[in-house]
């Protein structure tokens, strides 16, 4: 499914250096220690993306839609210990109108299950998600009834993948990403949420929420992907372009954290 993947894509992008100054020294201080949630991505083709939050600094809702009128929304929800519980996806997409429950169970050994179920379907398929404590994704296994991808994931001292291991399908063709950081600040990374849940989609999981920003992405001996960056006073990105394509690129508006 792929409904969410501009979400995912947005959560992957990161920030390059620059450097800001301030009217004083407590100005710059306060800048340093803002800390700021996304809640309006508009892309360069018309397309817009709003996210809502609780008084927890989650994530509780995510709905995307294009300008011919599709799109799809995403509620979070969450039990009374904090942790995620459920997720709901509903959308149309090309006259496609469906909803999807994903269903989360925590079991021993930093194992979550995600059960998934369409409306209106007797049957689902589970996915099992391996976290370390953290809630960093170390591993995703898809159902054994289907050949979806499966992943295995590396990380640097501070928190940001260092690579995707990934196996592909039926084929089970392996492949490798590797991904290099700035020292910014990540457009999610005042979100309060484990980032293994902005990591699985059902169908793909790439890169969660992440500290720092994204400078490149390599798969195997292909070229890098790279992105450039326009910031805010706070060191958050406002715009981001891809530089395989200056004419891809989509800017931010943000709300300030509780």
């Amino acid at each position: 499914m792929k409904t969410i993947n501009y979400l995912f894509l947005s959560l992957v992008i990161t920030l390059l250096s620059v450097s800001f100054t301030s009217c004083s020294d407590d100005n710059d201080d306060n800048t340093k220690t803002t800390k700021s949630l996304p809640k309006l991505l508009t892309w360069s083709y018309g397309g817009k993306t709003s996210i809502e939050y609780d008084s927890q600094n989650r994530i509780t809702k995510y709905s995307e839609a294009d300008t011919n009128g599709y799109g799809s929304t995403i509620e979070y929800f969450y039990d009374t210990n904090g942790k995620p519980s459920k997720v709901t996806i509903t959308g149309n997409w090309s006259g496609d109108t469906y909803t999807y429950l994903h269903n989360f169970t925590y079991k021993e050994g930093n194992k979550v299950l995600v059960t998934e179920k369409r409306s209106g379907e007797n049957f689902g398929t589970t996915d099992t998600l391996y976290i370390n404590d953290a809630g960093q994704i170390l591993k995703f296994r898809p159902d054994a009834n289907n050949y979806a991808t499966s992943y295995d994931y590396e990380y640097y001292s501070n928190g940001n993948v260092k690579s995707v291991r990934e196996k592909r399908g039926e084929s089970r063709d392996v492949e490798e990403q590797f991904l290099e950081y700035d020292n910014n600040k990540g457009i999610y990374s005042a979100v309060n949420v484990p980032s293994w849940l902005l990591m699985y989609d059902g169908d793909d999981i790439y890169i969660g929420l992440t500290i720092n920003n994204k400078l490149k992405t390599k798969w195997g001996d292909s070229d890098p992907e790279t992105y450039t960056y326009t910031y805010n006073e706070s060191g958050y990105p406002t715009k981001i372009t891809f530089v395989s394509d200056s004419e891809d690129y989509f800017t931010i508006e943000y709300t300030s954290a509780k």
